[in-house]
């Protein structure tokens, strides 16, 4: 009632918890939630944050899209081997640290792992749109997908693996790899 009466006027009776009340409106501001200046000072963050979050979705609706044209050929004996040897390797317990590191395997992890797998290491653990994945090519992706995904399961980090080697696929094909010196180094790690 208070909102919608004009400037002035007094109300019909209202009904409250409190009994009866006569309302009249003697004056009205409009106070907003930030003030202009504020707006203008935020304006640049907030653009970036609408920015990146649209970029995200963007990014998450092409590569489900794109995965979802995969075809994936698993070696289940390979796998259940990787898997048997990585479960005795990967034990100690995943660190808040662990995220902010590009690389998250410790250099004795990834010591273990090639003495493991070298004479497994050209054996095919997966076959991606034609391509070979060997168990060397996923032990080196490795480093890069979240420790804490390879200490949830084999498949998370297979996934992950799978994921990074269809994207590194198609930067090549659009050729960023040629435009980009940044996606030429990420594209070059994923390839040794």
């Amino acid at each position: 009632t208070a909102f919608r009466l004009p400037l002035h006027q007094i109300s019909k009776p209202v009904h409250s918890t409190c009994g009866y009340h006569l309302l009249c409106v003697d004056n009205f501001e409009i106070d907003p939630l930030i003030s202009h200046d504020d707006y203008l000072s935020h304006y640049a963050k907030t653009q970036k944050m609408v920015e990146y979050k649209k970029g995200e979705k963007i990014a998450y609706d092409y590569i489900t899209a794109l995965m979802n044209n995969v075809k994936i050929q698993i070696n289940p004996q390979r796998l259940q081997q990787v898997g048997e040897q990585l479960r005795m390797i990967l034990i100690r317990e995943p660190k808040a640290f662990d995220q902010m590191n590009e690389q998250q395997l410790t250099a004795p992890e990834l010591k273990k792992i090639e003495d493991t797998i070298w004479d497994h290491r050209n054996e095919v653990l997966a076959t991606i749109d034609g391509q070979d994945l060997t168990i060397a090519r996923f032990a080196g992706m490795l480093n890069y997908i979240p420790y804490q995904a390879m200490q949830r399961s084999l498949k998370t980090s297979l996934d992950y693996a799978i994921r990074d080697f269809v994207l590194t696929e198609e930067a090549r094909k659009m050729q960023l790899d040629q435009k980009d010196p940044q996606v030429k180094i990420k594209t070059d790690l994923f390839a040794s």
